[in-house]
């Protein structure tokens, strides 16, 4: 194995990296799986999202519509400067933009701009997990999102989920 041969490269007593050697390997076997089959969730029955555009000024911008459940056909939209990643089935409707739809971000040229701040203009696949988990109750999930559920469907307008010690705390 590249395991065994890089350790032998390290060491030159090969009855010792032969022993070592096992041993690594061993403590790498998994003793179990990293989430239980048990512990999935399942894709809710009838969520449905999709992409639309949208042009204002020579603008293209793309909405992201995801459904909530309940009987007033409520929809969630989130208006976004480009395509979702990753947070749409493949029977789901998605948009394409051409060259010609993209726009140059206007805070492209300004000191101390990073392409990390461009993370924020998408729906990414976490988003579409987020609003399935928290707005689509299953059978299986644990009192505590239950509650969270309950409160959704109630008209909770706001969710504080925590931002964390280091946003928090910054500069502290």
């Amino acid at each position: 194995s590249s395991l065994k041969t890089s350790y032998q490269t390290m060491n030159h007593d090969h009855d010792d990296d032969d022993r070592a050697t096992d041993l690594m390997q061993s403590k790498m076997q998994p003793s179990r799986t990293i989430i239980e089959k048990h512990q999935r969730r399942f894709q809710s029955d009838g969520l449905k999202c999709s992409e639309s555009t949208e042009k204002e000024d020579a603008l293209t911008s793309v909405i992201f519509h995801c459904n909530l459940p309940g009987p007033l056909n409520t929809e969630l939209e989130f208006n976004c400067r480009e395509p979702s990643c990753g947070a749409l089935e493949a029977k789901e409707k998605a948009v394409k933009l051409t060259v010609e739809d993209y726009a140059v971000d206007p805070n492209f040229f300004d000191e101390g701009y990073a392409l990390a701040g461009a993370t924020g203009f998408k729906v990414w696949t976490g988003s579409r997990l987020m609003i399935e988990t928290l707005a689509w109750p299953q059978n299986e999930d644990c009192e505590g999102l239950k509650e969270i559920q309950r409160r959704i469907s109630s008209g909770a307008r706001l969710i504080e989920l925590g931002s964390g010690g280091e946003l928090s705390h910054h500069g502290a």
